[in-house]
């Protein structure tokens, strides 16, 4: 046991006080190093139930960030699906209401052709009716041109 701790063996087993205190001293030294071994072994357990116990904490939370990770996955799908759903919705609509516009601008057109239509038919009666005013050179208008002279309603 000696020779493990690093000590000359045997001890010599004389009763000289030169012996007896190198065999205090090899004792007292023994001791000391079993003492500090064992300080050693204590500060490497916990040192070791530490690194256990970060050890867990750490996959707890690389758990807990796995388990974040799928949620945001998840919801990602779904927002990605939505976002489809969405340009999808607002594709139908830009379309709807670009038939919509051209629909209007067709009859925004067409009352305009109707207007000037009836502009021109306007245009067209008074001068028949200043016409027939000249040719007659009566000052009384008839009935008939009474009525035509009144816008028409269309």
């Amino acid at each position: 046991m000696l020779r493990s701790e690093g000590f000359p063996a045997p001890l010599p087993c004389s009763t000289s006080s030169k012996d007896t205190a190198f065999t205090a001293n090899l004792v007292y030294l023994i001791l000391q190093s079993r003492a500090q071994r064992e300080e050693r072994v204590v500060e490497q357990e916990e040192t070791i139930k530490r690194c256990q116990f970060d050890l867990q904490v750490s996959r707890q939370h690389g758990a807990r960030l796995q388990d974040d990770l799928h949620k945001r996955e998840e919801e990602c799908k779904a927002l990605t699906l939505k976002l489809g759903n969405s340009v999808e919705k607002a594709k139908k609509e830009r379309e709807r209401l670009g038939g919509e516009r051209d629909k209007a601008t067709a009859e925004c057109v067409s009352m305009r052709h109707r207007d000037a239509q009836r502009e021109h038919t306007m245009r067209k009666l008074e001068m028949e009716r200043d016409k027939l005013k000249v040719q007659n050179n009566s000052p009384d208008t008839p009935r008939e041109l009474e009525i035509l002279s009144h816008e028409p309603w269309i």
